[in-house]
């Protein structure tokens, strides 16, 4: 042992690391074995026993040899295996697949390569060759004629569809997407072709472009039936050959331009039936891009918003503003919603947005002592200071006819301020006990309605100076934070009514003449209270045709609920608990009840399409 540590001792004076020769040495002196180098043995992905046991090989010349290794991009060279993707992207060569195709249609008898069958063989090959071929042409005109007669034929037909095999049952179907699940027919089918796979999906995109969620039949299908030519009868033919040249020969082309009157009837019984109820129970509503996706990102809460339609370009707008105290507009068409103006106000953190009736011009408040008026066409701003007399320090909330003739303000001590729409000047001031919480005007602007902590409803009549017509107190007893009035022509006048405690009552309201209730407080008796929400309600919307009422509130999340007023139910179907909606602090319908804006407390304003009102409005179109 000493003798052979001298002889492989390397001379440490021009060496600082140990060679390879002492490590060795110090291995065999601590009687320690090397380790092992593992061999990488690669399992072969060819199928060796289809070709006796040989790998093929890319030559050179862009040909494949059986008698050689495969080099180091080995694939599947079973052609039923392997989709049209996959063979692009591993270069699948033609020999292998056309040899694959032959095994596996005559079996691996037949030799290793195509070059070496023998002679005696190939008439066999090619009679079966041929009647296979005649059978698959018999098969694809008997397909052709089928589809012929049913629906046009499609574009191309893809080969590969019959060859993929879709497994219900497999780990990885299941974790690609598990949505494959309800394509089957029954619980027990686990494997089914890819041609079968997409005659279910054509099936289910038919029945899904014929019926809603809800099982009721889409208006689309016969939204556009006006459009229809009529039947060509024989005579036009006869015109063509020179044997019936007359009018009433003539095609459905002439025929259509030369008379409008059945085009009409079609239109107005196809808006007849789009424009029928709304449904009840189920709303059908699509997400659509956010009113305010375009332009900066919105950093506070979206405190208020309000739509309003250009009567030159039939656009609608919808402004919405927060306590950073920058007005936003924007175009609503559900894709872009592109900007249409962006005004910063210097001193006024803005609460309530209203556009004053048809003139485009809105009114801005908050918690200062006076209030802004801004003409987006000009491009002007202008203040409205202080009203003398009045020791109010803040306009956080005010109400805006729908005709723009009054501003009405809610000031101290229950007290209602009137100022003109058109000069902004004040009117008169009105009064009622407590505190003045919520101000509404009904469709036409004839009356205003007012409520706060006492819980009764006051009615002011407009066209007598804002006189004190009515007053009946709510059933619910709490204070009132919310109105909304609709006058609809199925119920009359129907007044919501939203309190603290989150009961919404509905009443129908007649002239004053024919009234039950009585100045001095009496009693209505609701014909709807709405339960759904446990906290104070905020807010209360109607749509254009008062069939839907909109109720929030933003104390807790989610707290949305729209009902269907001819029914007095609430829609089921939505919003639904993963419904993004976050704290509502702002809601309003656009002028044709098309879109429903959301504005929440991460600043955004979501928008939903209601797809009754945007048939009915394409159809009117």
């Amino acid at each position: 042992l000493q003798a052979l540590k001298l002889r492989i001792t390397p001379d440490t004076q021009h060496s600082k690391m140990p060679s390879k020769s002492l490590l060795t040495a110090s291995a065999i002196s601590s009687d320690i074995p090397p380790k092992k180098k593992k061999k990488n043995r690669r399992r072969p992905s060819f199928p060796l026993d289809r070709y006796d046991g040989k790998r093929p090989r890319r030559n050179k010349d862009n040909t494949t040899d059986y008698h050689g290794k495969a080099d180091s991009g080995d694939i599947d060279w079973d052609a039923s295996d392997i989709t049209r993707t996959e063979r692009k992207k591993r270069h699948y060569p033609e020999e292998v697949e056309e040899r694959a195709l032959a095994v596996s249609l005559f079996g691996a008898g037949i030799g290793d390569g195509v070059e070496e069958r023998p002679e005696e063989s190939a008439p066999f090959v090619a009679a079966a060759t041929e009647s296979t071929d005649d059978m698959e042409k018999e098969d694809h005109a008997e397909e052709t004629a089928t589809i012929d007669a049913v629906a046009p034929a499609p574009a191309w037909h893809d080969e590969d569809d019959s060859m993929l095999q879709i497994n219900f049952r497999s780990k990885r179907e299941k974790s690609r997407d598990s949505r494959l699940q309800k394509f089957r027919s029954d619980s027990s089918e686990e494997v089914i072709s890819g041609s079968d796979l997409s005659d279910r999906l054509r099936a289910r995109f038919e029945r899904s472009d014929e019926y809603d969620h809800g099982g009721v039949p889409r208006l689309s299908c016969s939204m556009h039936a006006w459009a229809s030519l009529p039947p060509v009868s024989g005579g036009e033919e006869d015109g063509e050959d020179g044997n019936g040249g007359d009018e009433s020969n003539e095609g459905p082309v002439a025929r259509l331009l030369s008379s409008a009157v059945p085009l009409a009837a079609d239109v107005e019984g196809a808006i007849k039936e789009a424009g029928g109820p709304l449904p009840a129970h189920i709303l059908d509503t699509v997400r659509v891009a956010d009113a305010n996706c375009a332009g900066r990102k919105m950093e506070c809460t979206v405190f208020t918003m309000c739509f309003h339609m250009r009567e030159d370009s039939g656009a609608s707008w919808v402004a919405c503003a927060g306590l950073d105290g920058v007005l936003r507009i924007f175009e609503c068409d559900g894709k872009r919603n592109g900007v249409v103006a962006r005004v910063q106000l210097p001193d006024l953190p803005i609460q309530t947005v209203s556009f004053l009736g048809n003139t485009g011009t809105i009114v801005l408040s908050g918690k200062r002592p006076y209030i802004y008026i801004y003409d987006p066409v000009e491009g002007k701003l202008t203040k409205i200071p202080q009203i003398l007399g009045r020791p109010e320090k803040c306009f956080d909330r005010h109400a805006v006819s729908p005709s723009g003739t009054h501003i009405a303000l809610l000031g101290y001590d229950g007290t209602i301020i009137l100022l003109c729409g058109r000069t902004h000047h004040w009117i008169s001031d009105h009064r009622i006990n407590g505190l003045v919480y919520a101000v509404c005007f009904d469709s036409d602007g004839g009356r205003m309605y007012g409520a706060g902590t006492d819980g009764d409803v006051y009615v002011f009549d407009m066209k007598q100076r804002g006189r004190c017509v009515d007053r009946f107190h709510n059933d619910d007893g709490t204070a009132i934070t919310a109105l909304a009035a609709h006058g609809t022509t199925q119920l009359g006048t129907v007044l919501a009514v939203g309190a603290v405690s989150g009961v919404v009552n509905l009443y129908r309201l007649g002239d004053g003449s024919s009234s039950s209730s009585k100045k001095d407080g009496g009693s209505k008796k609701p014909f709807k209270s709405v339960m759904n929400l446990q906290t104070t309600i905020n807010m209360l919307r109607f749509s254009h045709d008062g069939c839907i009422l909109a109720l929030a509130s933003k104390k807790v999340t989610q707290a949305l609920r729209l009902l269907h007023v001819p029914s007095a139910t609430v829609f089921s179907n939505w919003p639904t608990s993963n419904t993004p909606l976050g704290y509502v602090w702002s809601l309003d319908f656009s002028p044709r009840s098309e879109f429903l804006a959301i504005g929440n407390d991460k600043g955004k304003c979501l928008l939903y399409k209601l797809q009754h009102y945007s048939e009915e409005n394409n159809v009117q179109i």
